[in-house]
């Protein structure tokens, strides 16, 4: 998805998401994006586009501020938040 959207949702460090089955997982692409818009309001989507983290099949959503959020498709997890400052790893993926 390129096109910028702008859903105002309620402040909150929402992390678990829902939404119907797809051929990318359990969460659908709408999912990752509320679950990001929530843990970010008043920002903007640049991009989304599935990927690899950790072995898992994850969306990364690409805010207006600078940060990359990491959801996994298999159950709305944030897997990874990055740029813009934030540097921060979900424990339970991190195999490091």
């Amino acid at each position: 998805m390129s096109a910028e959207m702008n859903m105002d949702m309620g402040a909150g460090g929402h992390t678990h998401g829902h939404g119907a089955a797809t051929e990318a997982g359990p969460v659908d692409e709408a999912s990752a994006i509320q679950i990001a818009l929530e843990r970010y309001p008043g920002t903007t989507v640049v991009e989304s586009k599935t990927g690899m983290a950790y072995g898992v099949q994850v969306w990364d959503i690409e805010l207006s501020n600078g940060v990359s959020i990491e959801i996994d498709q298999a159950n709305g997890e944030i897997v990874e938040i990055s740029g813009a400052g934030e540097d921060w790893e979900n424990p339970a993926y991190d195999n490091d």
